[in-house]
């Protein structure tokens, strides 16, 4: 259960990053539309269905010190992994606003 309520979060978050990441970087750039958090999911989904998602942070899992954690937690440090990345993207994209 922990799984699906972690996924569905992620969804939300990736989108809405996707969703920033666009408005402040495409738009200004190309000239098109921005997107709606509905579309940014659609968007994360073609993505992670046409791409192979690589695991960033496999190398963090399967340690020593993650591999004994209880399953819960598993779940929940790997939540955070992600999240954290996508606080990097949304950080650097922020950032880059300020040069175009």
């Amino acid at each position: 259960m922990l799984e699906i309520i972690a996924a569905v979060i992620s969804m939300f978050v990736t989108a809405f990053v996707t969703m920033k990441l666009w408005a402040w970087l495409v738009v200004p750039i190309f000239g098109v539309a921005a997107l709606t958090l509905a579309q940014a999911i659609a968007l994360r989904i073609v993505i992670f269905y046409v791409l192979p998602v690589p695991n960033v942070f496999h190398d963090i899992y399967m340690t020593d010190k993650i591999t004994k954690l209880p399953e819960n937690e598993k779940i929940l440090a790997k939540l955070f992994a992600w999240h954290a990345v996508s606080g990097v993207a949304l950080f650097l994209g922020w950032v880059l606003t300020f040069f175009i």
